[in-house]
């Protein structure tokens, strides 16, 4: 079975993110010790946003699990990289250098986008 992602919507996605790490930091905690506790965070932060986008004021969140899980992979996993280590099909991946990533899916080496790899490495 293959996880399937779709792709967020960038500028919200942002914006949650940003937010996320601000609560992460004011509040000490280990993002990858407590993801549970990040991920709780990161719905609170979804669903807020989502109502406030009823005003009219900010965007509408489009599908919410797809945005929390790639909030949890940018702040409490390995970003771009996540989708892939979380998928039973990829069978390993090569990193030449941080912009360069290879998942090899059923004997095949997809190509990472380089500005998604990079975007990460912060």
């Amino acid at each position: 079975m293959s996880l399937m992602y779709a792709a967020p919507q960038g500028e919200l996605v942002e914006t949650l993110d940003a937010q996320l790490r601000d609560v992460v930091r004011r509040d000490g905690i280990d993002p990858q010790g407590d993801s549970g506790l990040v991920r709780q965070i990161a719905e609170r932060l979804v669903l807020e946003h989502d109502q406030r986008s009823l005003t009219g004021a900010v965007s509408p969140v489009g599908d919410h699990e797809v945005v929390i899980e790639e909030l949890l992979a940018r702040v409490s996993g390995f970003g771009p990289l996540q989708r892939y280590l979380d998928d039973p099909t990829v069978e390993e991946i090569w990193i030449n250098d941080p912009p360069t990533a290879f998942p090899q899916v059923r004997g095949s080496f997809l190509p990472l986008s380089p500005q998604g790899v990079r975007r990460k490495a912060r």
